[in-house]
């Protein structure tokens, strides 16, 4: 009877344990777990909601999201409080054009093989996969993603918070993951899941000789598109196609299309029109040059602020290959988004093509300089690519019910000393904050 007891009782704490803890975390904990769901409050703060500027203002936080926001607020004497006077609050920068915690790839020529070597037709993948190696619509971001603290670092001192990262890898490349910049295991990072699929021009890591020109990746692109709807309607009871049947079940998704020079725009806008798709294009820098075509089109577009250096022309070499195309771009290519702005085209902000991360913000206070507005420029950060993406009612500015995702600078971030001093993020409920020293990780505290 004794035994039976115990055995009874064994058997309901390890009931009651597994459902309890299942609720925080399908991980294993090697001690006690926490699960504080403390209130904080940040005070005397100069807040950028993302639409107006609040001055000794407060953010209370509970459970990673923001329960109130603002001026004269009462606080309850179990809150925490940290105080923050004459420190400014702005909600964290969303990068969707990123490759960060996935394998990187190599963007080869459209030359598939080495000389002499014999023809590749086919993939030389096993499985029942797409013909053509550079169609990879079922690759899944998600499953192969691996937190790297230090690129994350790179990240949140430039001031981003999330990031919709892919693979840059073909000319279909499956989908993205939108992604918290925050330290923990993978599985607590992801916001959402397939958040966009991605598009290029750009054969890739394939080694199969076709397509071997432009001409050839719109031609293979098109064909895809063809099949696909064969396949959707028919082809499905003859054969198993995996990268057919996943680009069909992705197609609601947001669409992202890479351009690799400004005519690429308007390919792009040609084969959304032919099978009636509407894309973000992802930019090169150089839409100023075609602002008034592009405006027609009514696309949105993600650019680079990769602005280019200037030339040595002190050598009279290298003054001689220099054209004066490229002089006139190193000079009108910091004027873009202010152009684009002028011109009401929609756009985001993308911190790739960028040697490091820590040259974003200088790159965008020179876009400043150079007529782009300090709202926009927010916007572009924050409340346009969140809708782009349709996450807007949990990221991209600073209210009420929304994820508490923001850094705080020592002053307005678009001044030329402005630090980000900390990100505040939130993992599995629970508020992080990284403070940042010389933009290096100083501590983390829940």
């Amino acid at each position: 009877m004794v035994k039976h007891q115990i055995f009874c009782t064994l058997s309901l704490i390890a009931l009651f344990g597994v459902f309890s803890f299942g609720q925080e975390s399908t991980f294993y904990t090697n001690g006690v777990q926490d699960f504080r769901n403390a209130v904080i409050a940040l005070t005397n703060l100069k807040i950028n909601t993302g639409s107006k500027t609040l001055d000794k203002a407060t953010i209370v936080i509970k459970d990673g999201k923001i329960l109130q926001i603002g001026q004269n607020i009462s606080l309850a004497k179990d809150v925490i409080v940290l105080d923050y006077a004459n420190q400014v609050a702005y909600p964290c920068f969303i990068d969707l054009y990123a490759d960060y915690a996935l394998p990187k790839s190599l963007n080869t020529s459209f030359s598939g093989r080495t000389f002499g070597s014999p023809a590749q037709t086919n993939n030389s993948q096993k499985g029942p996969f797409a013909w053509n190696e550079a169609l990879k619509p079922e690759y899944n971001a998600v499953e192969n993603i691996s937190a790297d603290e230090k690129g994350a670092q790179e990240f949140r001192a430039a001031g981003f918070g999330d990031v919709l990262s892919h693979r840059m890898d073909g000319i279909l490349r499956g989908t993205g993951v939108l992604l918290s910049l925050g330290i923990d295991k993978e599985n607590l990072l992801v916001i959402k899941d397939q958040a966009g699929v991605f598009h290029s021009f750009r054969k890739g890591s394939s080694t199969q000789d076709y397509p071997n020109s432009l001409m050839g990746s719109i031609a293979l692109l098109r064909q895809t598109y063809l099949d696909a709807d064969w396949y959707a309607k028919e082809g499905f009871k003859k054969e198993f196609n995996l990268s057919l049947d996943a680009w069909n079940k992705i197609q609601n998704k947001p669409l992202f299309f890479e351009a690799s020079e400004k005519f690429d725009i308007f390919r792009i806008d040609k084969i959304a029109k032919e099978f009636n798709k509407k894309y973000i294009i992802k930019g090169n820098g150089d839409e100023y040059q075609r602002v008034e075509e592009i405006k027609k089109l009514n696309t949105a577009l993600i650019i680079p602020i990769a602005f280019p250096d200037a030339y040595d022309v002190e050598d009279p070499y290298k003054s001689n290959i220099v054209t004066l195309g490229q002089m006139k771009h190193w000079e009108a290519a910091p004027f873009n988004p202010a152009i684009l702005a002028k011109n009401g085209i929609n756009f985001a902000f993308t911190s790739q093509g960028l040697k490091e991360k820590n040259m974003f913000l200088p790159a965008l206070r020179k876009a400043i300089k150079y007529g782009l507005t300090e709202e926009q420029a927010l916007k572009s950060l924050t409340e346009i690519p969140a809708k782009m993406i349709g996450v807007y009612d949990q990221l991209g500015s600073l209210e009420v019910g929304k994820l508490a995702h923001f850094f705080i600078s020592n002053q307005n971030i678009f001044d030329e000393k402005a630090k980000v001093m900390e990100v505040w993020l939130e993992i599995n409920n629970i508020p992080i904050r990284l403070k940042m020293s010389n933009y290096k990780l100083l501590e983390r505290i829940y």
